[in-house]
């Protein structure tokens, strides 16, 4: 199956080839023509609703994903990455229904159920990619959430103080140009 990923302003082109025993993974930076491939066993891969554990070069990983239309945030050891995902069929509906290529307003979404400790920035705040927007104290340890993507904060969801459930709008940054 073919995929087409962006994150941090690069793009992707990723091809999963799938057998009994693992799943052979291409990623193909597209600016550069870099490739890579990679195989994933299906013996050490394990899924928990949206938390997935598995080994990869004798190292374990957990990570949970949160999905939003096309775009995917990954949560793994305290920090987070939001990946735009499509498909070709995807690609096609999209183009055809005019949506933008990754152009426009990202929001921010809880990874884990938490307490907002604090919030960093302001409406109308410019951010950059990286940058600490607010701090969400889950399982008695501090996780920051930081931008996605440059932009301005359109709008805060949530106040310091309150509790959130996994998938609970943060935060919206509206892209700017």
């Amino acid at each position: 199956m073919l995929f087409f990923a962006k994150t941090d302003n690069k793009e992707y082109q990723i091809e999963v080839r799938e057998n009994s025993i693992e799943w052979e993974v291409s990623i193909n930076e597209v600016k550069t023509n870099n490739k890579e491939v990679f195989r994933l066993s299906k013996k050490d891969y394990q899924q928990f609703g949206e938390v997935i554990s598995f080994l990869f070069n004798h190292r374990s990983y957990l990570i949970d994903i949160v999905n939003q239309g096309d775009d995917y945030t990954v949560f793994t050891k305290g920090s987070h990455k939001t990946i735009q995902l499509l498909t070709e069929e995807r690609m096609l509906h999209n183009k055809l229904a005019g949506i933008g290529s990754g152009e426009g307003d990202t929001n921010i979404q809880s990874g884990m159920p938490g307490k907002i400790v604090e919030i960093r920035v302001k409406t109308g705040n410019s951010v950059k990619e990286g940058d600490l927007l607010l701090i969400i104290e889950a399982m008695k340890m501090e996780n920051e959430i930081r931008a996605s993507s440059s932009g301005k904060i359109k709008k805060i969801h949530v106040t310091e103080g309150q509790n959130v459930e996994t998938g609970t709008l943060l935060l919206s940054i509206e892209a700017q140009s």
